[in-house]
């Protein structure tokens, strides 16, 4: 068997992997340390259907607001009362001068656009509106949250609630890369399940979807199949058969890592909506591979999640 070529790190989002290691590699020190702090690795590609990611910084500014920007009357720089100008943004249906003094980045015919709970409802307002990130107020705190909206005219609404770029709950956390295929969780084999718990952030909903990618290493079979899972609170959402003997299965064009005699691959993920309703998500991703870790297994990366 030849040596495995893709190597492992404890830490997460670090800018390389220290130390080879192979692929079958039973130290659980080295690749299953689930102290370590939650989020996706850097992955060589963004999700496909998004511009930007969601942040949970305020929109609005919580510094002490200047003198006479709480007497209850419009003077100085305001555009309404106590809001506007150096006053801080202002609520929906406030006067305005310009985006900037809106709590919703938004100033329409003078008047502040409100802050919407979602990507669908300010579909729903703005047809016209772009994908990209927007400020929304998805518990009705009056506090504006950025977040990607997909907007894609197929099927526009669509809220980011997990991206890479926000921490999860991920476990068992094993952090790795395949050659040029580059880094990614895992690899994981035979019988390995990886979760991520995380939550909707108050975003109303009825669907959800995921978008990520799939690292497929080594000796797949069709003739038993061997396939990738994604399910949601248990219930499969995502299938995909891989073969290690035909290229157009799960992209296996080459061997850049684990056993020599076999191609490996990056497969893009876009789940059809599933329902769901609740605040908290629990994923999983899995497969039914029936060889040795050495001999076959498999990654994930680029994951997002995407309600409506």
């Amino acid at each position: 068997m030849s040596p495995k070529t893709c190597l492992f790190v404890t830490a997460l989002l670090v800018p390389a992997c220290p130390g080879p290691a192979t692929q079958g590699s039973t130290s659980t020190d080295d690749t299953t340390d689930t102290s370590s702090s939650s989020g996706d690795p850097p992955a060589t590609s963004e999700p496909t259907t998004t511009e930007s990611v969601m942040t949970s910084d305020p929109v609005t500014d919580t510094s002490e607001p200047p003198p006479g920007c709480g007497d209850g009357q419009q003077n100085g720089d305001e555009s309404d009362v106590d809001c506007g100008g150096s006053c801080g943004a202002c609520d929906g249906g406030a006067a305005c001068g310009g985006d900037d003094d809106c709590k919703s980045s938004k100033c329409e015919a003078n008047v502040c656009f409100p802050l919407l709970a979602s990507c669908l409802a300010l579909h729903e307002a703005l047809p016209e509106l772009p994908s990209g990130t927007y400020p929304l107020d998805p518990d009705g705190d009056g506090t504006g949250l950025e977040f990607n909206c997909d907007m894609n005219p197929e099927s526009p609404g669509w809220t980011e609630v997990f991206s890479p770029a926000v921490q999860g709950a991920w476990d068992p956390v094993k952090e790795g890369a395949c050659g040029d295929l580059g880094e990614m969780y895992g690899p994981y084999g035979m019988g390995e399940v990886l979760t991520l718990d995380t939550t909707a952030a108050a975003v109303p909903h009825t669907e959800l979807r995921v978008v990520a990618e799939a690292v497929v290493m080594d000796s797949w079979d069709a003739f038993n199949d061997e396939k990738i899972f994604i399910k949601l609170d248990d219930v499969d959402i995502f299938t995909q058969l891989c073969d290690s003997e035909a290229a157009f299965s799960c992209n296996q064009e080459a061997d850049v890592c684990g056993n020599a005699d076999y191609s490996d691959g990056v497969v893009a993920i876009s789940t059809d909506p599933a329902a769901h309703d609740g605040d908290a998500i629990a994923l999983s991703f899995t497969s039914n591979l029936d060889e040795a870790i050495e001999e076959e297994s498999w990654g994930v990366r680029a994951v997002s999640v995407f309600v409506k």
